[in-house]
């Protein structure tokens, strides 16, 4: 303690590797998209209706767009969450790149739910179709330090699975 400040240490931003600015950075992106999503929800609520020309083709393909997105999200997040199986060159940098490729998959789900929504389909229909499956993504992926610890470690993970 230098003149009444803790070190750097006593703060947790020393002895973590540097994890804080990841996290920090990851939660920034993920509250982007997460706040962007409960935003287009509002307009989606008010939006009037509009004109349904060709809405019966163009929503069945929205939707199988959806489903294959929110599939393709999931598994990233899985991935996000179990953390690397081998050693990664830059652990951090891998996390918050699949982190942000699993959020940005889960956005692209309640992009689809907007238009949707702009082609007049119902709104408790978007909402419970493609807007409550983002936000359980968006849950999902959520930034914590025990995931940005499990990509950290993912020598450690190795060797002891080896061992086995």
């Amino acid at each position: 303690m230098v003149r009444g400040v803790p070190s750097r240490s006593t703060l947790g931003l020393e002895r973590d590797e540097h994890q804080t600015g990841w996290l920090v950075t990851a939660c920034f992106l993920w509250w982007g998209l997460a706040a962007s999503t409960v935003i287009n929800a509002g307009v989606l609520a008010r939006w009037e209706k509009g004109d349904p020309y060709g809405r019966a083709s163009f929503l069945a393909i929205l939707i199988v767009l959806s489903v294959m997105f929110g599939l393709l999200s999931y598994r990233v997040s899985l991935r996000v969450m179990r953390g690397p199986r081998k050693k990664v060159a830059k652990p951090y940098l891998r996390y918050t790149g699949t982190s942000l490729l699993a959020m940005l998959l889960a956005w692209s789900i309640h992009v689809f739910g907007l238009v949707c929504g702009f082609f007049n389909t119902p709104f408790s229909l978007v909402l419970i179709a493609f807007f409550v499956p983002t936000w359980l993504l968006l849950v999902m992926n959520f930034p914590t330090r025990a995931k940005l610890a499990r990509w950290a470690n993912a020598e450690y993970q190795a060797g002891a699975t080896d061992r086995r």
